[in-house]
């Protein structure tokens, strides 16, 4: 039934942005009239035309600039929006089929953007304009590994060390001296980063999978897209792995390695189901979910991982620890190495940028104690950071987890290896690809569900073949926004589902994202070829 009180409580506020998505974006006369009537006028107008653009703005296609307007401009229009969708949700799926809600079939509960579209079914679940097909079958192919079976190194010429990977939190590309940052101007914040890129594999152009920990580091561990993974509860902020995922660690101790956990942070507990394979793992120390905001860990991570790796020196055993530093995260604490100045927004960036500062100097010991253990020579060193962070380059977002820039997506990769050249590599990878890297390394034949892909030849002074690298922000109960993108070859499809818009950017002529180029007629054959692909990721079907 349809319920009309919450539906006229949003009414005048909505009605209002619907005007100002209209005359504001659409029409500068209009614009120029609204000055120009007196109160007398004015006041029974806008009563009329709120009546007027509700029932007009019920039926305005989710694609129109006005929803659009109403997205940017500001929250109590984005609440007078939610509401009036919310009354007019006839199914309860979350969606609405007015007001731009962009459900193709209100009465049916599993009909919404963004719904698993199950193939061959003659329905069209996520209003995507059809009925997914039935995939081809897919030949298995041979000498691959089944996910439970031991997989075996031996690969000829393969790497027979250990692997450290340390994960920075919400570490952006472009922070790295190397990438050109600095503070002040010409002062690098990372000179122990810049020093293992110069000497490694330094990726230029990677993508994480989702822009918030809880969903970017089960992508990573599992090579899965986070759409993907099997959830204990998909919405939930912080859900867990159901048993039935597999990480790429547990390949590589069937082949003899040794996984190392060492972290104290809340998301790291060993139910959090992604600590499948190791043989050791520890999170002590952590704090909880309120405290850990204000936490510096480091100092208490950074010497149980040295004492780990003196033992792992002494008893010559075969390791692949992993280390995560939480530093530059909100909060943002002040440290006396490096003396803060400004105040403001400004103020939380500068802190910022000194968090990754403070953790490079924790890295260098940790690179320290490899070069006096002697593991440096048999030791390849991973470095990523899990997501980025924003700083209010598009309309004034801070911080990480709301949407799928590029700031919020693009991350440091690093790949040192003992016995390798320095490499810079500008291919289009994502975090996905670490694990299948790792073990293309080691020689361990990847797990058939592994969705990434070895990095190995771009390490070794080759080129990788063009792939698209796709991320996702999944609803959950801090962020209920779904978003997909995809970029192939310096271009950037965004699929923003929950609002069932499209936006289209050139990163090589744009690389911050700015220019949305899917209304111009001239990159239409572009964008019809770049949906049908994002859709067929949506979809988990072969284009």
């Amino acid at each position: 039934m349809l319920d009309l009180g919450p539906l006229w409580a949003a009414g005048v506020a909505l009605a209002l942005g619907i005007a100002h998505g209209v005359f504001w974006h659409v029409s500068t006369a209009g614009r120029r009239l609204l000055r120009k009537l007196p109160t007398r006028i004015l006041r029974p107008a806008l009563a009329i035309v709120v009546g007027l653009l509700l029932l007009v703005g019920s039926h305005i296609k989710e694609t129109s600039p006005t929803y659009t307007a109403i997205n940017e401009g500001g929250l109590g229009l984005k609440l007078a929006l939610k509401l009036a969708r919310q009354a007019t949700d006839r199914d309860g799926d979350g969606y609405s089929a007015l007001f731009g809600g962009g459900d193709c079939d209100d009465t049916r509960a599993d009909v919404y953007p963004g719904a698993d579209d199950i193939p061959g079914d003659g329905i069209d679940q996520n209003c995507e304009g059809g009925d997914a097909p039935l995939p081809a079958p897919v030949a298995e192919t041979p000498g691959e590994a089944s996910p439970t079976e031991p997989a075996k190194s031996g690969q000829t010429g393969a790497f027979a060390g250990s692997i450290l990977i340390i994960a920075v939190d919400a570490t952006r590309a472009d922070r790295l001296g190397v990438a050109g940052y600095g503070r002040p101007a010409g002062h690098s914040l990372t000179p122990n980063l810049d020093a293992l890129a110069r000497r490694g594999a330094y990726f230029r152009r990677v993508w994480a999978q989702a822009p918030n920990t809880p969903r970017s580091f089960p992508s990573f561990v599992t090579s899965l897209y986070p759409s993907e993974i099997a959830w204990q509860k998909k919405t939930f902020n912080y859900s867990p792995l159901l048993p039935s995922n597999h990480t790429f660690f547990e390949p590589l101790a069937a082949a003899g390695w040794k996984p190392i956990g060492i972290f104290s942070h809340f998301y790291f507990t060993a139910d959090r189901g992604i600590s499948k394979g190791f043989a050791e793992w520890s999170d002590d120390g952590a704090k909880s979910i309120a405290d850990s905001n204000k936490d510096i860990a480091a100092p208490r991570i950074v010497p149980r991982v040295i004492e780990r790796l003196k033992k792992a020196a002494t008893s010559k055993e075969r390791f692949v620890l992993w280390t995560h530093l939480f530093e530059p995260h909100s909060s943002y604490m002040s440290h006396p190495e490096f003396p803060t100045t400004l105040s403001g927004v400004q103020g939380l960036e500068e802190k910022y940028d000194y968090e990754i500062a403070y953790d490079d100097q924790w890295i260098g010991k940790i690179l320290q104690t490899l070069d006096e253990t002697k593991l440096a020579d048999s030791t390849a060193i991973v470095a990523f950071g899990d997501h980025g962070e924003a700083w209010g380059e598009h309309n004034r977002v801070y911080f990480h987890g709301q949407n799928l820039t590029e700031e919020q997506l693009r991350v440091p990769l690093i790949v040192a290896i003992p016995g390798r050249k320095p490499v810079v590599s500008d291919d289009e990878v994502g975090l996905i690809d670490v694990g299948p890297t790792l073990l293309d390394l080691l020689g361990i034949a990847p797990p058939a569900h592994l969705h990434g892909r070895s990095l190995l030849p771009a390490i070794d002074g080759g080129a990788l073949s063009p792939r698209p690298v796709f991320a996702e922000l999944l609803p959950s109960t801090a962020t209920p926004d779904h978003h997909v993108v995809m970029v192939d070859r310096g271009k950037k499809l965004v699929h923003k589902v929950s609002e069932r818009r499209f936006e289209l950017f050139d990163l090589t002529a744009d690389p911050g994202q700015m220019k949305n180029l899917a209304e111009e007629p001239a990159h239409k054959p572009l964008l019809d070829d770049l949906k049908a692909r994002l859709l067929a990721h949506e979809e988990k079907r072969a284009p």
